[in-house]
């Protein structure tokens, strides 16, 4: 594979999932949390030096999302929010327009949702995705 057929993103920190817009007074906006997240991803991929997916090639899109444990949390799965599908959309929709020109390009989505190892660093909360020429 060349190096324009793969796109690897790392943002460190909590997870962030994709909020509904909120309406006040009539008017819709997007939460802070989930623009500042956004904003992030864009960057990330305009710092990677990617060009970006040509119109209307196949995508697969991959995510890893590592969690922070709570310390009396004994379960093996993280199974609680934020939820894989509001993360997925959150990673989706910031990349559009950048790393491809429509989302609807994607046509492969493998997310898998576990426990960081550690409580920050790199190996600690983060989302990894990989973007891949079908």
């Amino acid at each position: 594979m060349t190096k324009e057929s793969v796109l690897r993103l790392v943002r460190y920190g909590d997870p962030v999932a994709k909020a509904r817009a909120r309406i006040v007074g009539g008017h819709a906006y997007t939460p802070a949390k989930t623009a500042a997240a956004e904003e992030t991803w864009r960057a990330l991929f305009l710092e990677s030096g990617h060009n970006g997916f040509p119109k209307n090639a196949a995508l697969s899109l991959v995510l890893d999302v590592y969690l922070r444990r709570a310390p009396r949390n004994k379960r093996k799965a993280p199974t609680g929010r934020p939820d894989t599908e509001n993360i997925c959309k959150l990673v989706m929709d910031s990349l559009e327009g950048f790393a491809y020109p429509n989302d609807s390009q994607i046509v492969h989505i493998d997310v898998l949702k576990r426990f960081a190892a550690e409580a920050d660093g790199t190996n600690g909360p983060r989302t990894e995705v990989q973007v891949n020429l079908c």
